[in-house]
């Protein structure tokens, strides 16, 4: 066989191993990103989780307030009214 042909034989199966090794050096890479990813998501999950539950008894609390200053009203007017 001519020397053109082995280097050109050569240089196809470089190519190729080199296509390879990148595409699954960089799908190792990919993996890796994506389940960092995941993590932040689910860290921001549990956020969203706690401040949902803030919110709710922030909420809880307005209520209660209000019903207190109902009440401090109406014991102020009964003590007026005497």
């Amino acid at each position: 066989m001519p020397t053109e042909a082995w280097v050109a034989i050569i240089t196809v199966a470089g190519s190729i191993i080199g296509a390879l090794l990148g595409a699954f050096g960089g799908m190792k890479l990919v993996e890796y990103r994506l389940s960092q990813l995941e993590l932040k998501v689910d860290e921001l999950k549990g956020v969203y989780e706690r401040i949902y539950k803030l919110e709710t008894g922030q909420e809880i609390m307005k209520q209660r307030m209000l019903v207190a200053e109902q009440n401090i009203q109406d014991i102020k007017s009964e003590i007026e009214s005497r």
